[in-house]
């Protein structure tokens, strides 16, 4: 039970940590330093989530050469599906992202 309660704890500061960055664009070094043989990675936050919760994921993949794309329209991502699935191909079409990887998380329910 308190492992519950713990972990339940941790889950709300890493969400309340998430929503303090909301206000911020995605760091230069995200499109910066790119190795020519990396393949794109797109990310894709879960309902009422922006971009910023993956950030934990994003930063060491930028920094290891990855060139990291958010899709920052779709904001708390609490679109429909179509929606939604129109930003994502409308940021690749603009970016001409080939053979990008993309990295999406959801909490469940």
């Amino acid at each position: 039970m308190i492992k519950k309660i713990a972990n339940w704890i941790l889950d709300y500061f890493y969400f309340f940590k998430g929503c303090s960055l909301a206000l911020y664009k995605p760091p230069k070094h995200y499109l910066g330093y790119i190795l020519e043989d990396k393949p794109p990675i797109v990310l894709i936050p879960g309902l009422y989530l922006k971009w910023h919760f993956l950030k934990a994921i994003a930063d060491p993949i930028s920094l290891r050469g990855y060139p990291v794309h958010v899709v920052e329209r779709l904001g708390y991502n609490t679109k429909a599906v179509g929606h939604s699935a129109k930003l994502l191909r409308d940021l690749i079409d603009k970016n001409n992202l080939y053979d990008a990887i993309i990295i999406a998380i959801a909490k469940g329910v």
